[in-house]
């Protein structure tokens, strides 16, 4: 990091640079209502959580899979914070995708994950994460929403296995998910339910985090320090500053000398790094980088 002034200048870019940001998804005030999507497999007991947080069988529960077709919307008060939940038909494999209202159904769980800040992808704790779940996870990090992942049904694995152990195979089958926080509940039980929702509500805060780009700017010279950008083709990739562009999810742009030959590695570990400074708990980090 070179001259004089640097953070300042960058303070006062930092309104131009704002069209290189994702577009405005939730930039809000606090007092606005956290949407939270309710995603998963058909059956995993989407509908029987949210009856639990909301108090109210409004949601129909049925043993048959796919019992809920539509987005429900429900405005709930939790620790003096307005949330919305929305329970939405399960997300089956194409395989299994057999009628137009059930296709119309996925479609609609995709339009939730579109427009909410944070999902909430439940997993059968019988059956674990499989190939579609990862895949879900996949979606709404790409949409730069935060995720939670709710490991229903735990009352049947007490006993059986330890959360410590089903953890770790979680993280072996979503390494992109490292990041998302994991909760381990029993909706039959009525179990750790409001602990969905206090996860919730952090990691929506962690969504609207901005780093002041005096911070980010000694943090990043540390973080070179300990690991230098390579040299590919024998020029030497300087990484002169950044600033934080944008929320929902946090965004940020580098200046280099050399940005189009940053490697995907090194901007692992610039991500990596910022994670471990920072905290983004089950949020998605969007970086970019530009040419100086």
């Amino acid at each position: 990091l070179h001259g004089r002034n640097v953070s300042e200048l960058l303070d006062s870019l930092t309104h131009t640079l704002r069209s290189f940001s994702p577009p405005k998804n939730g930039e809000e005030d606090e007092e606005e209502a956290l949407k939270i999507a309710i995603i998963g497999r058909p059956n995993t007991g989407k509908s029987s959580i949210v009856n639990g947080l909301i108090g109210d069988e409004r949601v129909i529960v049925s043993e048959e899979p796919g019992t809920t077709r539509d987005a429900i919307d429900t405005m709930i008060s939790f620790n003096n914070r307005k949330l919305v939940i929305v329970d939405t038909a399960g997300i089956r494999k194409k395989s299994k995708v057999k009628t137009i209202v059930e296709v119309k159904s996925i479609a609609s769980a995709i339009k939730t994950i579109e427009r909410s800040h944070v999902v909430n992808l439940i997993l059968d704790a019988t059956e674990g994460l499989g190939n579609q779940e990862a895949k879900i996870t996949h979606t709404a990090l790409n949409y730069g929403k935060g995720v939670v992942l709710v490991v229903n049904k735990w009352d049947l694995m007490e006993g059986k296995v330890k959360e410590e152990d089903y953890l770790k195979e979680i993280r072996i089958k979503a390494p992109h998910a490292s990041f998302c926080p994991v909760v381990f509940v029993s909706a039959l039980k009525r179990k750790n339910l409001e602990k969905i929702l206090e996860m919730d509500i952090e990691v929506e805060r962690e969504l609207r985090k901005r780093i002041d780009t005096p911070q980010l700017n000694k943090d990043l010279e540390r973080i070179m320090e300990i690991r230098e950008p390579p040299s590919p083709q024998g020029k030497r990739i300087r990484i002169y500053y950044g600033t934080q562009v944008g929320i929902y999810p946090p965004s940020f742009v580098f200046f280099s000398n050399f940005p189009e030959l940053i490697p995907q590695n090194y901007k692992k570990y610039l991500e990596r790094s910022l994670r471990e400074r920072y905290g983004f708990l089950g949020t998605p980090l969007r970086l970019k980088f530009r040419k100086k």
